[in-house]
């Protein structure tokens, strides 16, 4: 067969990146193809070629998707590496720039027949790349491995004749930070986990310090963080299930904030040096002044986001000193105890009501505070015909927040009917709202 534009076009490139080949490549390279037209449409419509695409394609930029600029580089130094010989024929099609029939002269290796058809389109997949010859699957090959030199870039040669399908992209997720190689790769399903995440990426940037790991991910239209974490040194990384389009932010958590822990609440903050065997019941013994301290409810704050936010963990010291292993936890480096004057939880307590009364208040909890008395004290329902309301109650029990929700008729409560006007207990927090009669 007579060679064509496309062996020249890649042997006077061969110093160019992937990215710009494709940028370069289609309008030479699909000269090459229209020659060989009906081939192609033969080749594109054999629906034993174009099984398994069911799975879903994200949209990312060929510079965010990993493969791209290193199969160039991985390619080019497999073609510089070749001797002239007969020219190898093959068709390539898929998810390709350029599907088509191409032919190369030397030793054609799988990276370098890919090239010929100006590389993969975004919606095409790295690790999915299968070759037929004869009617028949020879197997899936993953450019991964070639990319990255796990598998020797010639392992496979052409003959003649063979059919290369580049599958459609399978999941694929987002990791950027303190890795070695940020980027977004593309995932089998029994890979798509954090820890394995994290490892194709090459790893943490810094083995030696500690990060903070997030995953953010699309909720209601919009991207949240969905989990966050702190990972130790030689700390192992939890196997959390990574979804399709998850991005995951790894910060390297600065020295100071490395290896303490802090004590609040009471007194100035006490700073603890935290180990990977420092334990909540620990930092407790360390403050004596127990009659001062509410002993059935405190928290730890634990960052847990990226604009600073931090999640709340609810306990009860009393437990905790009392020897109950199961809520006597490990601390992290960074984490906050804060604990809480006992005159404030049992006295002070507040009870809030917000909504269509004349003046929203925060009253402290009295024995004998009801709806009706509340919102009597808040001025009254407004002038405008609501009468509904929602009672958000929070209970501690055993050091542990406990919310439920009731719905009570102010027409009702304000009329003593004892199954609406109800008494209040620390915590509640009566919005008032909802059209009456």
């Amino acid at each position: 067969m007579k060679k064509n534009l496309a062996v020249r076009f890649l042997r006077s490139r061969l110093s160019m990146s992937l990215v710009a080949v494709m940028m370069a490549s289609p309008s030479v390279l699909c000269a090459a193809s229209a020659e060989k037209k009906e081939l192609h449409e033969i080749v594109k419509n054999d629906s034993a070629l174009l099984k398994k695409q069911t799975e879903s394609v994200l949209s990312f930029s060929a510079s965010e998707v990993y493969g791209f600029s290193e199969m160039a580089d991985a390619a080019s130094a497999l073609l510089d590496s070749r001797v002239a010989e007969e020219n190898t024929a093959f068709v390539v099609m898929g998810e390709v720039n350029c599907p088509g029939e191409f032919e190369l002269g030397g030793r054609v290796n799988l990276l370098a027949a890919v090239l010929a058809a100006g590389g993969p389109k975004v919606s095409g997949s790295m690790r999915r790349v299968e070759v037929f010859a004869g009617g028949k699957s020879l197997g899936e090959f993953d450019l991964y491995d070639f990319i990255r030199q796990t598998a020797p870039g010639n392992d496979f040669v052409f003959n003649g004749g063979e059919s290369i399908l580049v599958h459609l992209a399978g999941p694929r997720a987002k990791i950027t930070g303190a890795v070695s190689h940020p980027a977004v790769y593309e995932f089998r399903p029994e890979e798509m986990t954090l820890g394995q995440v994290v490892a194709m990426a090459g790893g943490f940037s810094d083995p030696a310090a500690v990060h903070k790991l997030e995953i953010l991910r699309f909720v209601n239209g919009s991207r949240r963080v969905f989990f966050g974490a702190e990972v130790g040194v030689n700390e192992k990384i939890l196997e959390l299930p990574v979804l399709a389009d998850d991005e995951i932010n790894v910060t390297k958590l600065e020295a100071d904030r490395q290896g303490y822990v802090t004590l609040e609440g009471l007194g100035s903050p006490q700073r603890f040096v935290c180990s990977r065997e420092l334990q909540l019941s620990d930092v407790l013994k360390e403050f004596s002044d127990h009659e001062k301290v509410a002993l059935e409810y405190a928290e730890i704050l634990r960052e847990g986001s990226a604009n600073g936010e931090y999640d709340v963990l609810n306990f009860s010291p009393a437990a905790v000193l009392g020897g109950d292993k199961k809520r006597d936890i490990f601390l992290r480096p960074g984490d906050r105890v804060v604990l809480f004057a006992r005159e404030w939880i049992e006295k002070v307590a507040p009870v809030s009501v917000e909504g269509l009364v004349d003046k929203p208040s925060t009253l402290s909890f009295e024995p004998d505070m009801t709806v009706k008395s509340v919102v009597e004290a808040c001025g009254g329902i407004q002038a405008n015909g609501f009468s509904e309301a929602d009672l958000f109650r929070r209970e501690l029990v055993d050091g542990q927040l406990k919310f439920s929700h009731m719905e009570i008729n102010l027409k009702l409560a304000m009329e003593d009917d004892p199954r609406h006007n109800i008494k209040l207990q620390p915590f509640d927090s009566l919005f008032v709202g909802g059209y009456g009669d």
